[in-house]
């Protein structure tokens, strides 16, 4: 596990040698039920502190993917197809973009391992 508390984050999902599952974003950050009320993930963030974050991706084409909180209020429940990623998958790469930072206690993500100068340990291939 790891707490991500910086504004931009670059990393991978999934430790090599631990077994590794998807991890559902609407279920860690939030999302909202059929009569557009906020559910809040297990993060416990708020909906104003869950809406300043995007986690984007590269699609096996190369194009960008991103979830954000407005796509599930927007979608979830009308055209569930436009949201194309709403997922951690092992063995990826993301890009967390906080906006404003993370509150202050941070986000714990199991299984993330950060990219950095002089830091890429356990990433696994997929």
């Amino acid at each position: 596990m790891a707490l991500l508390t910086t504004t931009i984050t670059l990393g991978w999902y999934g430790i090599e040698g631990q077994s590794c599952t998807s991890l559902s974003l609407p279920s860690l950050l939030g999302t909202y039920n059929a009569n557009g009320n906020f559910v809040p993930g297990t993060s416990g963030f708020s909906e104003e502190e869950a809406d300043r974050i995007k986690v984007m991706s590269l699609t096996d084409l190369g194009a960008m993917d991103a979830w954000m909180l407005s796509r599930e209020r927007l979608f979830r429940h009308t055209m569930p197809s436009v949201i194309t990623m709403d997922t951690l998958d092992c063995g990826r790469m993301y890009w967390w973009d906080a906006g404003l930072g993370f509150p202050a206690q941070g986000l714990n993500v199991p299984h993330w391992v950060p990219a950095g100068l002089g830091v890429d340990v356990g990433r696994i291939v997929a």
